[in-house]
């Protein structure tokens, strides 16, 4: 494969690098030319800057969106395997790749939207078991108190059954009736 010639080609990599970088990130070439002038002192033509992206940003976009897509969909199918699992580093970094792949140029629409469905997901996932843990919280509170309850009143009822059991003044069918209905509070 023959190597690209021109000004930008015969800069060290880093500067080639720092030029991608401010063309991936959607900086015009009006504005990427001033720069490479003013931080290089190399003045390149937009010919220049157009072979540059043909050879050198156009694959690095295509790579970057494949790797989002990727992520994407490793995402979406670990999120089917196991869903609610996911912990905030996660939901972070999935926002992190969804704010990345949106603001780079070319960016399909529909995987922007996959990543940030996903961040959505993940959202309401962790807001539904918050509501959850809650509802489960004042329920068991409710049943502790009614349980209380129960066991006051019990308690008094027996109270009342040995108070009339030592006072003699009940029959032992009604007093074996009522030793039931106790029982089955």
């Amino acid at each position: 494969m023959r190597k690209p010639t021109g000004k930008i080609f015969s800069l060290p990599e880093e500067q080639q690098a720092q030029i991608a970088e401010w063309l991936l990130n959607g900086i015009p070439y009006h504005q990427v030319q001033a720069l490479v002038e003013k931080e290089y002192q190399v003045r390149i033509d937009t010919k220049g800057f157009v072979k540059f992206w043909q050879e050198v940003c156009g694959p690095a976009l295509l790579a970057r969106r494949a790797r989002a897509v990727g992520l994407s969909q490793d995402i979406a199918s670990d999120a089917r395997k196991s869903p609610g699992s996911f912990d905030e580093a996660t939901i972070a970094a999935i926002s992190q790749k969804a704010f990345e792949l949106a603001v780079s140029p070319g960016a399909k629409a529909a995987d922007v939207k996959r990543l940030f469905d996903l961040v959505l997901k993940a959202k309401d996932q962790t807001r539904d078991q918050k509501a959850l843990d809650l509802a489960q919280k004042e329920f068991d509170l409710k049943l502790s108190k009614y349980k209380d309850e129960v066991a006051e009143k019990k308690q008094k009822i027996e109270e009342s059954l040995n108070a009339l059991k030592s006072q003699g003044g009940i029959s032992p069918e009604t007093l074996r009736t009522m030793e039931e209905a106790v029982n089955l509070l």
